[in-house]
């Protein structure tokens, strides 16, 4: 009965561990969107920037949202993952875009008509922009660009708390998995070992990945829509610099001796 009994807590045990193996496997694959998730959000994306383009004339604006086309092209393009985090910078940048076309077109559109008198007494009638629809417009867009400037700031904290947490699991699991071990619920510890590694790999790359997507993203934003941000909202682009530059610190030099010494731990 003793046999029996510790043979059938060795079956749960097992069970537990595979569950748990296949359930990470599960996150890890989900890490980035699929395709059809992929290629849904992109062309929402594709179509609103096609309206932006056809609402503007101002060539410095077009240029710029054809690039941006350009880039979710690329992006599209076959073996290309983005995760829901890109997506939704993507889907931030659209917004950014369509408010900035706005607000271009309520400053050169002459809607209001306003009487005005020259100089020898004559009265005329003359057609200005309307600097309500401006005012509006203006707030408008700096609503959008707050909302994209704390996405980033948030993501940027988040990817950090995610890889502080992802660390402490792997070091739980890497400590069930020795236990697992030498309870006999496992009998080839190396291919186990190799499988955790591998696993946890996928998520440090994918931190990584992100970071550097965040980081690049940051350097895009201050090199093509600071300027006229600044104009609109009134910060300081010094203050945007300095957090680019902090922002770096989060980079790989953080990540990888982190995981490094989780990992000379489990192969020793």
């Amino acid at each position: 009965m003793d046999r029996m009994a510790a043979q059938y807590k060795r079956t749960l045990g097992n069970l537990d561990f595979l569950s748990e193996r296949f359930s990470r496997q599960q996150e890890v694959d989900h890490l980035y969107l699929d395709d059809y998730e992929k290629y849904n959000a992109i062309n929402k994306d594709m179509a609103e920037l096609s309206k932006n383009l056809e609402k503007t004339n101002n060539l410095a604006l077009k240029s710029k949202i054809k690039d941006f086309q350009d880039e979710l092209n690329d992006a599209m393009s076959t073996g290309v993952r983005i995760s829901q985090r890109q997506a939704d910078i993507y889907e931030r940048r659209v917004a950014l875009l369509q408010a900035e076309a706005e607000l271009l077109n309520a400053q050169n559109a002459k809607s209001a008509v306003r009487m005005t008198r020259d100089n020898e007494g004559n009265f005329s009638y003359t057609y200005t922009a309307d600097q309500d629809a401006i005012d509006a417009a203006e707030e408008n867009y700096s609503t959008s660009f707050y909302d994209y400037l704390k996405y980033m700031r948030d993501n940027q904290e988040e990817l950090q708390n995610e890889q502080i947490q992802k660390m402490s699991q792997y070091m739980d699991d890497l400590t069930a998995l020795y236990q697992a071990f030498y309870n006999g619920e496992i009998t080839d510890l190396d291919a186990a070992l190799a499988e955790l590694n591998a696993q946890y790999d996928e998520y440090r790359e994918y931190f990584i990945d992100q970071e550097t997507m965040l980081f690049d993203e940051m350097g895009r934003l201050r090199d093509e829509d600071w300027e006229f941000a600044q104009e609109i909202t009134g910060l300081k682009l010094a203050e945007e610099d300095d957090f680019i530059t902090d922002f770096s610190d989060t980079l790989v030099g953080r990540l990888e001796p982190t995981y490094q010494t989780a990992e000379g731990w489990a192969t020793e």
